[in-house]
Parts: C-alpha cells; sequence; structure tokens
C-alpha cells in the first residue's frame, strides 16, 4: 500500500490537504463548552516566613554568643580581681614584717626533723 502513494505522490498530497481541512473545521464544532475549565496550578510561594525564621534562629544564636562573650568578659573580670587580692595579700604580708626566705625554710625544715626523732 504504501508503494500506491509513493508511486503517486499528489494524490498523498490531496489526502493530506483533505485531512488538515476536516480538523480545521471540527474544531470550529467541537463541544468546549462541555469541557471544565482547568486553570493552571497555583503556586503561592511566601518568602516571610522562612526568612523570619532564618532571622529568629540568627537572632537567637547571635545572643547565646553575646551571652558567651559577657560570660568570659566577666570570668576575665573575676580572675582579674582574684589575682589583685592576691597580689594585695602577698603585699600585705610584706608590710607586716613577713617574707620568704631560703634560710628560714631550711632552719623550719631542720627543727622540724629534730622534733621528730
Amino acid at each position: 500500500m504504501s508503494k500506491f502513494f509513493i508511486n503517486r505522490p499528489i494524490f498523498a498530497w490531496v489526502i493530506a490537504i483533505v485531512l488538515m481541512m476536516i480538523g480545521t473545521l471540527s474544531i470550529v464544532t467541537l463541544p468546549i463548552a462541555q469541557y471544565p475549565n482547568i486553570a493552571p496550578p497555583a503556586i503561592a510561594i511566601t518568602v516571610t516566613y522562612p526568612d523570619m525564621g532564618f532571622r529568629g534562629g540568627v537572632e537567637n544564636y547571635l545572643s547565646v554568643l553575646d551571652s558567651q562573650r559577657s560570660l568570659y568578659a566577666g570570668q576575665q573580670t573575676l580572675i582579674g580581681v582574684k589575682l589583685a587580692r592576691l597580689q594585695n595579700l602577698v603585699t600585705l604580708y610584706k608590710a607586716l614584717g613577713g617574707g620568704w626566705s631560703e634560710r628560714g625554710v631550711q632552719n623550719t625544715n631542720v627543727s622540724a626533723r629534730t622534733n621528730s626523732d
């Protein structure tokens, strides 16, 4: 059958054109009103919620970092105060006449040994 149309190309063209005209006329007569309206899917994207969640997470993390920084600064201040207190105690001890000397430590160790015998 394909040889029939290959041998008669004009006849094939006429049939193709007639089929196209029938298709064009049938489009007008289709009952389109009977079909439901097909709307494209509606997609609503809101950026405010993820953005607010992101900002909330960043702000919470920044508040944690700020709290840790404040804690570190407070600990450094406490260490400085304790150091100053100990330095003042050493200064007071020296001012009252106390002091460290190797001779005093050796005498104490010798007297401790003689007392334990």
